[in-house]
């Protein structure tokens, strides 16, 4: 039998009534709402609006038309465009969302208005993976935080001015690979050719060199690198990744698919290895016996002032320095 539960007002309700009552609440809230937005469109607005595509649920909008099997969501909003024309409205779960299809509009949006519209959208991962949106390259405003930030990281790491500085930097892990390679083949006793596994190489080269020019660390091979490379995969593929909770709000507090609890493991594990590098550079500076040069070639050394006396929209300059140098990876 149903448990019951006496409410404040003398009426037994069963668990399982609730469980039925609560999807009908939803539903309601979800009409009402629309019914409020609309009512407080003028007919002028209304009507200025561009089409919405058709076929919509409530709450949860288009998602299930973008997760068809037979094309992928770019050809599926081709193909919306075909039929509703180079802009048109989505509703991505509850949020509704513009999409544009020509070229020209695009350019208009992007140079004339382009203020209005660099904005990106709030995500739960990003939100972690960029320090509560610390990260340039995560923040979804276009204010001065994030153009002084963005203005740092190229000057300071894609310049040609950096670029021509750190230039020994790729010559020497390059030779340094090339050296293992040939270490490997020379204690191979009987001379015979040996197996390189190139993807793994070249990642292993590409990930040195920017972590050199970025926080003036490599990895030395083994578990150390193989633990770095996990991290960073990680950090790539779930950067991307839309969780239910995005487009549903009220269901962010499930976790959905665990990819929240994926995203909080891969940030403590790179915020550790981020925070040990931070403190080695802050003990380089400090001892008299380091070089400056040293010290200060890679961003994460060059970081700590060149922040001071500039505004960081209320985070602490450490927290800054982490997420802007793991963008910038």
């Amino acid at each position: 039998m149903a448990e019951n539960i006496i409410s404040p007002y003398g009426i037994n309700i069963s668990i399982v009534g609730l469980l039925f009552l609560f999807p009908i609440l939803v539903f309601s809230y979800y009409i009402i709402l629309i019914l409020k937005n609309k009512a407080t469109i003028s007919p002028h607005k209304l009507r200025s609006q561009p089409p919405e595509v058709s076929g919509g649920w409530p709450i949860i909008g288009h998602l299930l038309l973008l997760r068809t099997h037979s094309l992928l969501p770019h050809q599926t909003l081709g193909a919306l465009a075909d039929k509703y024309g180079p802009i048109f409205l989505i509703r991505l779960g509850v949020h509704p969302t513009l999409v544009i299809s020509n070229w020209e509009i695009a350019k208009e949006c992007y140079t004339t208005l382009d203020s209005i519209v660099s904005f990106r959208p709030k995500t739960l991962i990003q939100k972690e993976l960029g320090y509560n949106f610390a990260g340039f390259g995560f923040r979804p405003n276009y204010d001065a935080f994030y153009r002084n930030m963005r203005k740092m990281a190229v000057s300071e790491v894609l310049s040609n001015r950096r670029l021509e500085v750190q230039r020994d930097v790729r010559i020497h892990e390059v030779n340094r690979g090339l050296k293992g390679i040939y270490n490997s083949w020379t204690e191979c006793r009987n001379g015979d050719l040996i197996a390189v596994d190139l993807d793994e190489w070249i990642g292993n080269i590409n990930l040195n060199v920017i972590l050199r020019m970025v926080c003036g660390k490599r990895m030395a091979g083994g578990l150390q690198m193989e633990q770095c490379r996990k991290a960073m995969r990680g950090f790539f593929e779930l950067a991307g990744q839309v969780t239910v909770g995005d487009a549903i709000p009220f269901l962010k507090c499930f976790d959905l698919g665990g990819y929240l609890k994926a995203t909080k493991k891969v940030c403590k594990e790179l915020d550790c290895i981020m925070e040990e590098w931070l403190e080695e550079h802050r003990q380089k500076k400090g001892d008299a016996g380091a070089s400056a040069g040293a010290t200060e070639e890679s961003l994460m050394g060059l970081m700590p002032s060149l922040l001071e006396g500039m505004e960081l929209g209320g985070y602490d300059a450490d927290t800054v320095i982490k997420a802007t140098c793991l963008v910038c990876d």
